[in-house]
């Protein structure tokens, strides 16, 4: 008799701790879907301007419209004395940026 009573009690306490998880698992979808939706959004917006965009397809595939490319290059040498010693310090280097833009088909109104 005494072992039917505490099996009947620990299945309560698994009931009531399944319910307890799943109550929360549930409450928790909404703030879930809006993280989610949240990314979702700002990736788009990384994209550029959804608003209004439409895709031509008059067979105008896309396109380059410009490009451009800028290279820089420097160099610094430099010695260092100090008493008894000295110290050459050569610094070299080079920059490139490129910019180019491109027209892939889409419009906006």
């Amino acid at each position: 008799m005494f072992f039917r009573k505490k099996r009947a009690q620990t299945i309560s306490e698994y009931v009531i701790l399944i319910t307890v998880v799943v109550t929360f698992m549930v409450s928790m979808l909404t703030y879930v879907k809006r993280g989610t939706q949240g990314l979702i959004k700002t990736a788009a917006d990384q994209i550029g301007s959804q608003i209004g965009a439409e895709q031509d397809f008059k067979g105008l595939g896309g396109y380059m419209t410009g490009s451009n490319a800028v290279t820089s290059s420097y160099a610094n040498h430099d010695i260092r004395v100090w008493p008894g010693a000295y110290q050459k310090v050569f610094v070299e280097g080079s920059d490139t940026q490129t910019n180019m833009s491109s027209n892939l088909g889409f419009s906006e109104l």
